[in-house]
């Protein structure tokens, strides 16, 4: 097997992964309805949008990083409540877009409210609990998000990757459903280690989606995320 077949049987496999983890997840009572769908669909080109930054050099001031990131990978995460849930899981993302042998990658939280002002001192905090330092967060005032994002009411995160301008993946989740996931007890192939039995329950959806930015981006940017060519450990 060449190296350019290796790196698309580990895609597969992430994927295949991710969706089991999926479908578990959405089989108790709490969550059987359908999936939550929020925002934009692969193959989309995410549109430019400013919003207050609450963190780093930027602080206060309006900021489109859309614009900026260009053709480069990023993750854009939109999310209601500044919770540990989220927090979490911007954390794993965060660890990612911060290792130097992943760059260019880049990414930004977007919250949003009504009362940009009320929320800042908010989202600080919750920056500083959860050890957020890569990813600048920042406030849209507006509930409804950018218009042209389309962002469903009820998705409590939305996760968009996308790279040269053009969604590679989408995630969403209503409240209560990330943990849902991540207590999920998936079927997986365990030869390639992607969820260990070592592994914490609570941290396998985070390291999934981690795991899913490295492998969409591989096609475009042969350098993107070498240090997560192979699964964590």
């Amino acid at each position: 097997m060449n190296q350019r077949s290796g790196v698309r049987s580990q895609r597969s496999e992430v994927k295949v992964c991710l969706a089991a983890f999926l479908m578990v997840a959405l089989t108790g009572n709490v969550y059987a309805e359908d999936p939550c769908i929020s925002s934009l669909s692969v193959g989309q080109r995410p549109g430019p949008y400013a919003f207050v930054v609450s963190t780093g050099k930027e602080r206060g001031q309006p900021t489109c990083y859309i614009c900026e990131t260009a053709d480069k990978p990023a993750v854009l995460v939109f999310a209601r409540h500044a919770t540990d849930e989220v927090g979490e899981l911007v954390a794993a993302l965060d660890k990612a877009v911060a290792e130097p042998k992943n760059a260019p990658l880049r990414g930004w939280v977007t919250f949003l409210s009504e009362d940009q002002t009320k929320l800042d001192p908010q989202v600080v905090q919750w920056g500083q609990k959860h050890a957020i330092k890569a990813m600048p967060l920042g406030v849209f005032e507006d509930l409804d998000g950018p218009p042209n994002y389309r962002l469903a009411k009820d998705a409590e995160v939305t996760v968009l990757l996308f790279v040269k301008q053009k969604v590679v993946a989408n995630f969403a989740y209503r409240a209560g459903e990330i943990t849902a996931t991540a207590r999920a007890d998936v079927e997986v192939d365990r030869r390639r280690d992607l969820c260990p039995d070592g592994l914490a329950e609570e941290r396998r959806a985070y390291r999934i989606i981690v795991q899913l930015v490295v492998h969409a981006c591989k096609d475009d940017l042969k350098s993107l995320c070498v240090a997560f060519a192979a699964p964590p450990r």
